[in-house]
């Protein structure tokens, strides 16, 4: 039995490597949800006002500090995961199995594969 290892390489359109500005495009919505959330949870940590290395149970712990949270992160909770729904929608009822920051940013997802005894 053969050992084959997936290797996803992303490249260009043109099938040449990402630019920077590519590579920036592609994670800029990731970058902007994944820092505005970041934000609003640590704002509603510190307005619970419970130390966390107190609490025994973790889940009692977020119970409390989710009714700190701002409607404004909600709806950027409730965008995101909209975002990532319709990144598997596109991807998976397109030919080329392109996801929205694939075609934001041109670029490609190509599968190489590589037999594991000839990589050693």
């Amino acid at each position: 039995m053969k050992n084959v290892f997936k290797i996803l390489k992303v490249l260009d359109e043109s099938f040449d490597r990402l630019t920077t500005k590519q590579a920036i495009l592609r994670t800029s919505i990731d970058i902007f949800f994944g820092l505005i959330l970041t934000y609003g949870f640590i704002r509603a940590m510190l307005g619970s006002n419970v130390d966390p290395f107190e609490m025994e149970n973790p889940d009692i712990y977020y119970d409390k500090i989710k009714n700190n949270f701002s409607y404004s992160h909600k709806i950027l909770d409730i965008l995101n995961y909209f975002w990532l729904v319709s990144e598997f929608i596109v991807m998976n009822f397109n030919i080329k199995k392109k996801a929205i920051h694939d075609y934001i940013a041109n670029s490609v997802v190509v599968n190489v594969t590589t037999n594991h005894q000839q990589a050693l």
